[in-house]
């Protein structure tokens, strides 16, 4: 259950004050799994909305599993790039915000 749960393992870690190299494996396996159920949440929405969106004008009926996966594809990469952007932006924000003269 720890490793599932990066608020738990951080405040074990905190409240023991354990450091090391499993320590640090641990923290390290948490974030990815939990960046892994965001990213593959997106992928299944993108995918759901892609196969169940009514067909636009000019669209033929019964799209190639091709011509969705493309499209999907594209979608999910600029949706990671702009939140990428985004939260760059909102960082840069942050620290121009709270530096102190």
């Amino acid at each position: 259950a720890i490793a599932r749960s990066p608020s738990s393992a951080i405040a074990l870690v905190a409240e023991l004050r354990a450091d090391g190299p499993f320590t640090q494996t641990l923290l390290g396996v948490t974030m990815v799994t939990d960046l892994l159920a965001v990213v593959l949440f997106a992928i299944c929405a993108e995918a759901a909305q892609e196969a169940l969106a009514p067909l636009r004008e000019g669209e033929e009926a019964g799209r190639a599993p091709l011509a969705l996966a493309c499209g999907v594809a594209v979608r999910m990469l600029v949706q990671v790039a702009l939140s990428v952007a985004l939260g760059l932006a909102g960082a840069a924000a942050c620290l121009g915000c709270l530096r102190l003269p």
